[in-house]
Protein backbone atom coordinates (compact mmCIF):
# COMPACT_ATOMS: atom_id res chain seq x y z
CA UNK A 1 0.00 0.00 0.00
CA UNK A 2 3.17 2.39 1.16
CA UNK A 3 4.50 1.58 -2.57
CA UNK A 4 0.90 2.87 -4.37
CA UNK A 5 0.90 6.06 -2.33
CA UNK A 6 4.51 7.13 -2.97
CA UNK A 7 3.74 6.25 -7.03
CA UNK A 8 1.00 8.02 -6.82
CA UNK A 9 2.54 10.77 -5.52
CA UNK A 10 5.41 10.66 -7.97
CA UNK A 11 2.67 11.02 -10.62
CA UNK A 12 1.06 13.92 -9.39
CA UNK A 13 4.88 15.26 -8.56
CA UNK A 14 5.38 15.28 -12.51
CA UNK A 15 2.24 16.15 -13.49
CA UNK A 16 2.35 19.34 -11.46
CA UNK A 17 6.00 19.83 -13.04
CA UNK A 18 4.73 19.69 -16.37
CA UNK A 19 1.44 21.74 -15.62
CA UNK A 20 3.67 24.85 -14.20
CA UNK A 21 6.17 24.80 -17.54
CA UNK A 22 5.23 28.04 -19.38
CA UNK A 23 6.98 31.19 -20.85
CA UNK A 24 7.60 34.51 -19.06
CA UNK A 25 7.22 37.72 -20.79
CA UNK A 26 9.59 40.60 -19.94
CA UNK A 27 9.12 44.40 -21.14
CA UNK A 28 11.86 46.00 -22.20
CA UNK A 29 11.07 49.73 -23.28
CA UNK A 30 9.03 50.37 -19.48
CA UNK A 31 9.10 49.34 -15.73
CA UNK A 32 7.25 46.68 -14.32
CA UNK A 33 4.85 48.94 -12.91
CA UNK A 34 3.68 49.69 -16.66
CA UNK A 35 4.42 46.73 -18.51
CA UNK A 36 0.16 46.33 -19.36
CA UNK A 37 0.55 49.73 -21.16
CA UNK A 38 2.02 50.17 -24.48
CA UNK A 39 1.56 53.65 -25.81
CA UNK A 40 1.06 54.69 -29.84
CA UNK A 41 3.89 56.01 -31.34
CA UNK A 42 6.18 54.32 -29.51
CA UNK A 43 8.42 50.41 -29.85
CA UNK A 44 7.61 48.64 -27.38
CA UNK A 45 9.66 45.21 -26.35
CA UNK A 46 9.38 42.04 -24.60
CA UNK A 47 11.97 39.25 -23.96
CA UNK A 48 10.53 35.78 -23.97
CA UNK A 49 11.89 33.57 -21.16
CA UNK A 50 11.34 29.91 -20.42
CA UNK A 51 9.91 29.32 -17.36
CA UNK A 52 10.32 25.74 -15.33
CA UNK A 53 11.46 24.36 -18.38
CA UNK A 54 15.32 22.68 -17.86
CA UNK A 55 17.63 20.77 -20.06
CA UNK A 56 15.79 22.98 -22.84
CA UNK A 57 17.38 22.58 -26.39
CA UNK A 58 14.82 24.83 -27.83
CA UNK A 59 11.45 26.58 -28.62
CA UNK A 60 9.13 27.00 -30.56
CA UNK A 61 5.54 28.44 -31.07
CA UNK A 62 2.70 30.10 -32.52
CA UNK A 63 1.85 33.82 -31.98
CA UNK A 64 -1.54 35.34 -33.13
CA UNK A 65 -2.55 38.68 -32.25
CA UNK A 66 -5.52 41.66 -32.70
CA UNK A 67 -4.97 44.64 -34.94
CA UNK A 68 -1.59 43.92 -36.95
CA UNK A 69 -2.22 46.77 -39.15
CA UNK A 70 -2.08 48.94 -35.52
CA UNK A 71 0.41 47.32 -33.53
CA UNK A 72 2.81 46.07 -36.13
CA UNK A 73 5.66 43.27 -35.66
CA UNK A 74 8.97 45.51 -36.41
CA UNK A 75 11.68 43.20 -35.73
CA UNK A 76 13.51 39.58 -33.63
CA UNK A 77 16.46 39.35 -32.40
CA UNK A 78 18.07 36.43 -29.48
CA UNK A 79 20.31 35.66 -27.37
CA UNK A 80 23.39 33.60 -25.51
CA UNK A 81 20.78 30.47 -25.70
CA UNK A 82 21.03 30.50 -29.66
CA UNK A 83 24.36 31.98 -30.00
CA UNK A 84 25.54 28.80 -32.16
CA UNK A 85 21.76 27.76 -32.79
CA UNK A 86 19.58 29.31 -35.33
CA UNK A 87 16.37 30.88 -35.10
CA UNK A 88 13.42 31.67 -37.43
CA UNK A 89 10.48 33.92 -36.99
CA UNK A 90 7.88 33.78 -40.16
CA UNK A 91 5.11 37.03 -39.90
CA UNK A 92 1.92 36.83 -41.53
CA UNK A 93 -1.24 39.28 -41.61
CA UNK A 94 -4.35 37.79 -42.49
CA UNK A 95 -5.91 40.72 -43.97
CA UNK A 96 -9.76 39.34 -43.78
CA UNK A 97 -9.90 38.65 -40.25
CA UNK A 98 -7.33 41.46 -39.09
CA UNK A 99 -5.44 39.09 -37.43
CA UNK A 100 -1.36 38.50 -37.51
CA UNK A 101 0.70 35.91 -36.93
CA UNK A 102 4.66 34.79 -35.88
CA UNK A 103 5.99 31.54 -36.29
CA UNK A 104 8.31 30.81 -34.37
CA UNK A 105 11.03 28.36 -33.52
CA UNK A 106 14.82 28.83 -31.71
CA UNK A 107 17.33 25.83 -31.61
CA UNK A 108 20.49 26.02 -29.06
CA UNK A 109 22.21 23.91 -31.72
CA UNK A 110 23.40 21.55 -29.24
CA UNK A 111 23.30 17.56 -30.11
CA UNK A 112 21.08 15.14 -28.29
CA UNK A 113 23.94 14.11 -25.69
CA UNK A 114 24.29 17.89 -24.65
CA UNK A 115 22.66 19.00 -21.50
CA UNK A 116 20.12 21.87 -22.63
CA UNK A 117 20.04 25.37 -20.24
CA UNK A 118 17.72 25.68 -17.24
CA UNK A 119 14.86 28.84 -18.22
CA UNK A 120 16.84 30.48 -20.95
CA UNK A 121 15.72 33.84 -22.53
CA UNK A 122 14.89 32.39 -25.76
CA UNK A 123 13.94 35.72 -28.45
CA UNK A 124 13.73 39.30 -28.18
CA UNK A 125 10.17 40.77 -30.02
CA UNK A 126 9.39 44.13 -30.82
CA UNK A 127 6.25 46.06 -31.97
CA UNK A 128 5.53 49.36 -33.05
CA UNK A 129 2.35 50.65 -32.07
CA UNK A 130 0.57 53.09 -34.56
CA UNK A 131 -0.54 56.95 -33.46
CA UNK A 132 -3.71 55.96 -34.75
CA UNK A 133 -4.35 52.92 -32.64
CA UNK A 134 -7.70 54.04 -30.46
CA UNK A 135 -6.82 55.09 -27.43
CA UNK A 136 -7.90 51.90 -24.51
CA UNK A 137 -8.05 49.58 -27.08
CA UNK A 138 -6.78 46.15 -26.24
CA UNK A 139 -3.62 44.08 -27.81
CA UNK A 140 -3.86 40.62 -26.91
CA UNK A 141 -1.03 38.07 -27.86
CA UNK A 142 -2.60 34.16 -27.61
CA UNK A 143 -0.14 31.31 -27.74
CA UNK A 144 -0.41 27.88 -29.59
CA UNK A 145 1.23 24.81 -30.32
CA UNK A 146 3.94 25.70 -27.69
CA UNK A 147 6.69 23.10 -27.41
CA UNK A 148 10.15 22.58 -25.80
CA UNK A 149 12.84 20.51 -26.83
CA UNK A 150 14.30 18.93 -23.59
CA UNK A 151 16.94 16.73 -22.33
CA UNK A 152 16.42 13.39 -20.49
CA UNK A 153 18.14 10.18 -19.54
CA UNK A 154 16.55 8.61 -23.14
CA UNK A 155 18.54 11.73 -24.77
CA UNK A 156 16.00 14.07 -25.49
CA UNK A 157 12.05 14.65 -25.73
CA UNK A 158 8.91 17.45 -26.80
CA UNK A 159 7.13 18.68 -23.76
CA UNK A 160 4.27 20.62 -25.23
CA UNK A 161 3.77 23.59 -22.87
CA UNK A 162 0.64 26.31 -21.99
CA UNK A 163 0.98 29.41 -21.71
CA UNK A 164 -1.71 32.05 -21.17
CA UNK A 165 -2.83 34.97 -23.08
CA UNK A 166 -0.85 38.51 -22.72
CA UNK A 167 -3.24 41.54 -22.71
CA UNK A 168 -1.84 44.60 -22.96
CA UNK A 169 -4.16 48.34 -22.91
CA UNK A 170 -2.98 51.08 -25.40
CA UNK A 171 -2.54 54.60 -24.14
CA UNK A 172 -3.14 56.80 -27.33
CA UNK A 173 -4.17 60.34 -28.10
CA UNK A 174 -7.37 61.92 -26.34
CA UNK A 175 -8.40 65.40 -26.05
CA UNK A 176 -7.64 67.52 -23.32
CA UNK A 177 -9.65 70.90 -22.56
CA UNK A 178 -7.64 73.71 -20.67
CA UNK A 179 -8.93 73.45 -17.36
CA UNK A 180 -11.51 70.88 -16.99
CA UNK A 181 -8.50 68.91 -14.85
CA UNK A 182 -11.35 66.09 -13.60
CA UNK A 183 -12.81 65.88 -17.11
CA UNK A 184 -16.29 65.83 -15.70
CA UNK A 185 -17.67 68.51 -18.92
CA UNK A 186 -17.31 71.59 -16.58
CA UNK A 187 -14.84 73.82 -15.41
CA UNK A 188 -15.55 74.45 -11.74
CA UNK A 189 -13.91 74.57 -8.34
CA UNK A 190 -13.28 71.13 -8.49
CA UNK A 191 -10.83 70.89 -11.04
CA UNK A 192 -8.49 73.17 -8.35
CA UNK A 193 -9.02 69.84 -5.89
CA UNK A 194 -8.10 67.85 -9.08
CA UNK A 195 -4.52 70.06 -9.72
CA UNK A 196 -3.73 69.70 -6.11
CA UNK A 197 -4.68 65.66 -5.80
CA UNK A 198 -1.70 65.18 -8.74
CA UNK A 199 0.44 67.93 -8.16
CA UNK A 200 4.07 67.20 -8.52
CA UNK A 201 3.51 64.40 -10.87
CA UNK A 202 4.71 64.19 -14.33
CA UNK A 203 8.17 63.33 -16.20
CA UNK A 204 10.28 65.94 -14.12
CA UNK A 205 9.92 64.88 -11.17
CA UNK A 206 9.92 60.87 -12.18
CA UNK A 207 7.10 60.44 -10.69
CA UNK A 208 5.02 59.34 -14.01
CA UNK A 209 5.39 58.69 -17.25
CA UNK A 210 4.15 61.91 -18.93
CA UNK A 211 4.16 63.57 -22.92
CA UNK A 212 3.66 67.61 -23.62
CA UNK A 213 1.14 68.66 -25.78
CA UNK A 214 2.22 69.53 -29.24
CA UNK A 215 1.12 72.70 -29.90
CA UNK A 216 -0.10 73.63 -26.02
CA UNK A 217 -2.99 76.63 -25.69
CA UNK A 218 -5.00 77.93 -23.06
CA UNK A 219 -7.86 78.51 -25.72
CA UNK A 220 -10.98 76.36 -24.74
CA UNK A 221 -10.69 73.89 -27.57
CA UNK A 222 -9.93 70.18 -27.35
CA UNK A 223 -6.17 69.75 -27.77
CA UNK A 224 -4.37 66.34 -28.75
CA UNK A 225 -2.04 64.71 -26.78
CA UNK A 226 -0.80 61.16 -25.56
CA UNK A 227 -2.47 60.38 -22.91
CA UNK A 228 0.08 59.65 -19.46
CA UNK A 229 0.45 56.18 -17.84
CA UNK A 230 -2.60 57.67 -15.13
CA UNK A 231 -5.34 58.73 -17.27
CA UNK A 232 -6.92 60.91 -14.49
CA UNK A 233 -3.12 62.75 -14.31
CA UNK A 234 -2.95 63.51 -18.00
CA UNK A 235 -6.14 66.04 -17.65
CA UNK A 236 -4.40 67.68 -14.37
CA UNK A 237 -1.76 68.83 -16.79
CA UNK A 238 -4.14 72.37 -17.64
CA UNK A 239 -0.99 74.11 -19.17
CA UNK A 240 -0.21 71.10 -21.22
CA UNK A 241 3.45 71.01 -20.15
CA UNK A 242 3.98 67.62 -19.57
CA UNK A 243 4.16 68.32 -15.48
CA UNK A 244 1.19 68.77 -12.90
CA UNK A 245 2.26 72.32 -11.27
CA UNK A 246 1.24 75.13 -9.12
CA UNK A 247 1.23 77.11 -12.69
CA UNK A 248 -1.92 74.60 -13.94
CA UNK A 249 -4.41 76.58 -11.50
CA UNK A 250 -4.30 79.63 -13.57
CA UNK A 251 -6.02 78.21 -16.51
CA UNK A 252 -8.79 77.39 -14.42
CA UNK A 253 -10.25 80.80 -13.78
CA UNK A 254 -9.49 81.77 -17.60
CA UNK A 255 -12.28 78.87 -18.35
CA UNK A 256 -13.90 79.10 -15.39
CA UNK A 257 -17.77 77.69 -15.89
CA UNK A 258 -16.98 76.76 -19.36
CA UNK A 259 -18.43 73.37 -20.51
CA UNK A 260 -18.22 70.50 -22.98
CA UNK A 261 -19.39 67.24 -23.21
CA UNK A 262 -17.23 63.88 -22.29
CA UNK A 263 -17.63 61.25 -24.05
CA UNK A 264 -18.97 57.78 -22.54
CA UNK A 265 -15.58 56.43 -22.75
CA UNK A 266 -13.99 58.79 -20.76
CA UNK A 267 -16.20 59.36 -17.51
CA UNK A 268 -14.76 57.01 -15.37
CA UNK A 269 -12.16 59.02 -14.63
CA UNK A 270 -12.25 59.36 -10.46
CA UNK A 271 -14.00 62.86 -9.45
CA UNK A 272 -12.29 64.75 -6.33
CA UNK A 273 -14.61 67.48 -4.28
CA UNK A 274 -13.70 70.98 -3.11
CA UNK A 275 -11.57 71.92 0.36
CA UNK A 276 -13.52 74.53 1.84
CA UNK A 277 -11.71 77.71 2.38
CA UNK A 278 -9.63 78.31 4.96
CA UNK A 279 -9.39 81.05 7.97
CA UNK A 280 -6.92 80.12 10.57
CA UNK A 281 -6.58 83.46 11.78
CA UNK A 282 -7.15 84.54 15.51
CA UNK A 283 -5.92 86.75 18.73
CA UNK A 284 -2.47 85.89 18.05
CA UNK A 285 -1.99 85.77 14.38
CA UNK A 286 -0.56 88.65 12.01
CA UNK A 287 -1.64 88.98 8.67
CA UNK A 288 1.42 89.48 6.55
CA UNK A 289 0.36 90.67 2.93
CA UNK A 290 1.79 89.63 -0.59
CA UNK A 291 0.85 92.65 -2.32
CA UNK A 292 1.55 92.74 -6.16
CA UNK A 293 1.90 95.72 -9.35
CA UNK A 294 1.16 95.01 -12.44
CA UNK A 295 0.70 96.80 -15.62
CA UNK A 296 -1.55 93.78 -17.23
CA UNK A 297 -5.15 92.50 -15.44
CA UNK A 298 -5.07 89.98 -12.80
CA UNK A 299 -7.45 86.82 -13.86
CA UNK A 300 -5.47 84.75 -11.34
CA UNK A 301 -2.18 84.57 -9.87
CA UNK A 302 0.58 81.46 -8.51
CA UNK A 303 3.96 81.10 -7.69
CA UNK A 304 6.58 80.07 -4.99
CA UNK A 305 6.66 82.30 -1.58
CA UNK A 306 10.19 81.35 0.14
CA UNK A 307 9.66 81.85 3.54
CA UNK A 308 13.35 82.63 4.40
CA UNK A 309 13.80 83.89 7.56
CA UNK A 310 10.32 84.47 8.63
CA UNK A 311 9.70 80.78 9.49
CA UNK A 312 12.52 81.61 11.76
CA UNK A 313 10.48 83.79 13.82
CA UNK A 314 7.04 82.27 13.37
CA UNK A 315 4.52 79.58 12.99
CA UNK A 316 3.34 79.97 9.42
CA UNK A 317 -0.39 78.46 9.72
CA UNK A 318 -1.99 79.17 6.25
CA UNK A 319 -2.86 81.59 3.52
CA UNK A 320 -6.03 83.94 3.18
CA UNK A 321 -7.04 85.55 0.15
CA UNK A 322 -6.38 88.91 -0.54
CA UNK A 323 -8.71 91.74 -1.69
CA UNK A 324 -7.34 92.09 -5.36
CA UNK A 325 -10.76 89.51 -6.34
CA UNK A 326 -13.52 89.51 -5.18
CA UNK A 327 -15.49 86.96 -3.31
CA UNK A 328 -16.21 84.73 -5.80
CA UNK A 329 -12.47 83.68 -6.33
CA UNK A 330 -10.77 80.23 -5.32
CA UNK A 331 -7.20 79.64 -3.33
CA UNK A 332 -5.70 76.39 -2.88
CA UNK A 333 -1.97 76.56 -0.83
CA UNK A 334 0.41 73.94 -0.55
CA UNK A 335 2.49 74.13 2.74
CA UNK A 336 6.31 72.33 1.75
CA UNK A 337 7.57 72.81 5.75
CA UNK A 338 10.53 70.94 4.71
CA UNK A 339 11.82 73.15 1.57
CA UNK A 340 10.52 76.26 3.38
CA UNK A 341 8.33 77.36 0.81
CA UNK A 342 4.70 77.87 0.14
CA UNK A 343 3.07 77.05 -3.59
CA UNK A 344 -0.21 78.33 -4.10
CA UNK A 345 -2.53 79.78 -7.16
CA UNK A 346 -5.35 81.99 -6.37
CA UNK A 347 -8.05 83.43 -8.97
CA UNK A 348 -11.22 84.84 -9.65
CA UNK A 349 -13.76 82.38 -10.98
CA UNK A 350 -16.45 85.26 -12.22
CA UNK A 351 -13.91 86.42 -15.23
CA UNK A 352 -14.63 89.96 -14.48
CA UNK A 353 -11.89 90.83 -12.34
CA UNK A 354 -10.30 94.30 -13.64
CA UNK A 355 -7.50 94.97 -10.78
CA UNK A 356 -3.96 95.08 -11.73
CA UNK A 357 -2.28 95.92 -8.56
CA UNK A 358 -3.65 94.82 -4.87
CA UNK A 359 -3.18 91.94 -2.24
CA UNK A 360 -3.17 88.75 -3.44
CA UNK A 361 -3.01 86.34 -0.50
CA UNK A 362 -2.06 87.00 2.77
CA UNK A 363 -0.06 85.26 5.46
CA UNK A 364 -0.85 83.88 8.47
CA UNK A 365 1.74 83.48 10.91
CA UNK A 366 1.83 83.44 14.69
CA UNK A 367 4.83 85.01 15.76
CA UNK A 368 7.33 83.48 18.49
CA UNK A 369 8.47 86.36 19.85
CA UNK A 370 7.51 89.94 20.37
CA UNK A 371 9.07 91.01 16.64
CA UNK A 372 7.18 92.91 13.85
CA UNK A 373 6.84 90.13 11.27
CA UNK A 374 6.64 92.99 8.03
CA UNK A 375 9.70 93.49 8.55
CA UNK A 376 11.22 90.66 7.75
CA UNK A 377 11.89 89.30 4.30
CA UNK A 378 10.57 86.53 2.37
CA UNK A 379 10.95 85.49 -1.62
CA UNK A 380 8.76 84.88 -3.97
CA UNK A 381 8.74 83.97 -7.70
CA UNK A 382 4.83 84.89 -8.79
CA UNK A 383 3.19 84.34 -12.23
CA UNK A 384 -0.34 86.08 -13.37
CA UNK A 385 -2.96 85.04 -16.22
CA UNK A 386 -5.06 88.08 -18.02
CA UNK A 387 -8.14 87.13 -19.91
CA UNK A 388 -6.37 86.33 -23.00
CA UNK A 389 -4.91 83.40 -21.73
CA UNK A 390 -1.35 85.37 -21.65
CA UNK A 391 0.42 83.80 -18.36
CA UNK A 392 3.20 86.78 -16.98
CA UNK A 393 5.76 87.60 -14.43
CA UNK A 394 4.51 89.16 -11.52
CA UNK A 395 6.35 91.47 -9.17
CA UNK A 396 5.65 91.32 -5.65
CA UNK A 397 5.99 94.40 -3.39
CA UNK A 398 5.77 92.63 0.09
CA UNK A 399 9.00 90.68 -0.55
CA UNK A 400 12.36 91.18 -0.79
CA UNK A 401 13.35 90.36 -4.34
CA UNK A 402 16.60 89.26 -4.91
CA UNK A 403 17.22 92.18 -7.36
CA UNK A 404 18.82 95.35 -5.63
CA UNK A 405 19.07 98.62 -6.70
CA UNK A 406 22.41 98.31 -8.23
CA UNK A 407 21.11 96.16 -11.08
CA UNK A 408 19.02 99.73 -12.33
CA UNK A 409 20.39 102.37 -14.42
CA UNK A 410 17.10 104.05 -14.04
CA UNK A 411 16.87 104.83 -10.02
CA UNK A 412 20.18 105.16 -7.18
CA UNK A 413 20.19 105.16 -3.83
CA UNK A 414 22.65 106.53 -1.42
CA UNK A 415 21.64 107.76 1.99
CA UNK A 416 17.84 107.60 1.95
CA UNK A 417 17.69 109.40 -1.47
CA UNK A 418 16.28 107.91 -4.40
CA UNK A 419 17.84 108.87 -7.64
CA UNK A 420 16.28 109.08 -11.13
CA UNK A 421 17.47 108.57 -14.22
CA UNK A 422 17.02 110.29 -17.58
CA UNK A 423 16.50 106.82 -19.02
CA UNK A 424 13.20 106.98 -17.32
CA UNK A 425 11.68 109.23 -20.29
CA UNK A 426 12.53 106.54 -22.45
CA UNK A 427 9.74 104.74 -21.11
CA UNK A 428 6.96 107.17 -21.64
CA UNK A 429 3.96 105.68 -19.46
CA UNK A 430 6.45 104.45 -16.68
CA UNK A 431 5.04 105.07 -13.49
CA UNK A 432 6.98 104.77 -10.50
CA UNK A 433 5.40 103.74 -7.21
CA UNK A 434 6.95 103.61 -3.24
CA UNK A 435 5.18 100.88 -1.03
CA UNK A 436 5.99 99.89 2.88
CA UNK A 437 6.36 96.86 3.75
CA UNK A 438 2.96 95.85 4.52
CA UNK A 439 2.41 96.45 0.79
CA UNK A 440 0.57 99.97 1.15
CA UNK A 441 1.02 102.64 -1.58
CA UNK A 442 3.33 105.79 -0.12
CA UNK A 443 4.15 107.61 -3.26
CA UNK A 444 3.18 107.73 -6.84
CA UNK A 445 5.76 109.88 -8.95
CA UNK A 446 5.85 110.47 -12.47
CA UNK A 447 8.96 110.99 -14.49
CA UNK A 448 8.02 113.38 -16.75
CA UNK A 449 6.93 115.43 -14.26
CA UNK A 450 10.58 116.88 -13.81
CA UNK A 451 10.91 115.63 -10.43
CA UNK A 452 14.70 114.11 -10.49
CA UNK A 453 14.97 112.66 -6.96
CA UNK A 454 12.51 111.48 -4.03
CA UNK A 455 14.18 112.31 -0.44
CA UNK A 456 12.94 109.30 1.64
CA UNK A 457 14.05 110.82 5.47
CA UNK A 458 10.90 111.47 6.02
CA UNK A 459 9.67 107.86 6.85
CA UNK A 460 10.47 105.83 9.67
CA UNK A 461 13.12 103.59 9.24
CA UNK A 462 12.49 100.45 7.73
CA UNK A 463 12.28 97.91 4.53
CA UNK A 464 10.50 99.58 1.21
CA UNK A 465 10.04 98.93 -2.64
CA UNK A 466 10.42 100.74 -5.91
CA UNK A 467 7.98 99.75 -8.54
CA UNK A 468 8.49 101.19 -12.21
CA UNK A 469 6.10 99.61 -13.98
CA UNK A 470 4.89 100.65 -17.74
CA UNK A 471 4.38 98.63 -20.94
CA UNK A 472 7.97 98.08 -21.51
CA UNK A 473 9.57 98.19 -17.88
CA UNK A 474 8.56 96.11 -14.91
CA UNK A 475 11.24 96.37 -11.96
CA UNK A 476 11.02 96.13 -8.40
CA UNK A 477 13.85 97.03 -5.44
CA UNK A 478 14.25 97.28 -2.27
CA UNK A 479 15.22 99.89 -0.05
CA UNK A 480 16.26 100.59 2.98
CA UNK A 481 15.73 103.42 4.88
CA UNK A 482 18.31 103.63 7.46
CA UNK A 483 18.53 106.28 10.33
Amino acid sequence: MKHIILLLFIILLHATAANSQTLRFVRTDVDSSRSSIITATYLFGVDIYADSIENCRGISFEVTYNMPTKVRYSSSSVYEFAKNGSFVVIPQINNTSDMGNLFIGVLAGRDIKSFGAVDPKIIHLEFAVSQSAAHQSEFRMQFSNVQAVVYSDSGGSIVNISVPDQVFQIHSYIDVWPGDADNDGIVDTRDISAVGLYLGYGSSSGEMRSFKRLSPSTIWTPQHVLAWDSLAVTYADCDGNGDVTITDLLIIPLNFSKQHTVPLKDQDIPQVVDNPDQNCSNGNTVRIPVYVSSSETILGASGLINLGELSNYADILCLEKGDIFDSESFLFMKYNEEENNIEFATGSTNQENKKSTGTLVYIIAEPKQNIDLNNIGFYSELYGINQSGIIFPLNSVSSVDEKDLSSSNLINESNNVITLSQNLLNFSDCVIRIFNSTGNLIETIDPKSGITYMDLNYLPQGVYFVSLTGRNISELHPVFVIK
